[in-house]
């Protein structure tokens, strides 16, 4: 398992193809990838906000498709209960750590991204 220190993109980031292989960009900044499921893992775990994570050394489809679901399922929950934080920063800060926690508790999850698994 690997990890990759991944950027903070301040606007919506896309898997796009590169001569040598894939990347994580949103125009200004970008990560890149051997691997075009790798690249959309850490994609998917970049949006809210994580900085470092531990990339398995293989993902399938069905890993990208579950990871997707929980994180968009996580994200829509906490978005309806910040909408009464009224500072962006503030607002930023509490989505981060609660993301972090989350994704670092999902240990019931047969996720390569666990390491009690």
């Amino acid at each position: 398992m690997e990890v990759a220190a991944l950027p903070r993109f301040r606007k919506e980031p896309e898997v796009i193809r590169t001569l040598t292989g894939w990347q994580i960009t949103n125009g200004k900044t970008h990560i890149d990838f051997e691997e075009k499921m790798k690249a959309r893992y850490c994609k998917i775990l970049a949006q809210p906000g994580m900085k470092k994570v531990r990339v398995p050394k293989s993902v399938n489809e069905k890993t990208i498709v579950e990871l997707d679901n929980i994180t968009s399922t996580i994200l829509e929950t906490l978005e309806n209960n910040l909408e009464t934080i009224t500072d962006r920063n503030t607002r930023e800060k509490v989505r981060g750590v609660v993301i972090r926690k989350i994704i670092g508790k999902c240990s019931h999850l047969k996720f390569p991204y666990n390491k009690r698994n």
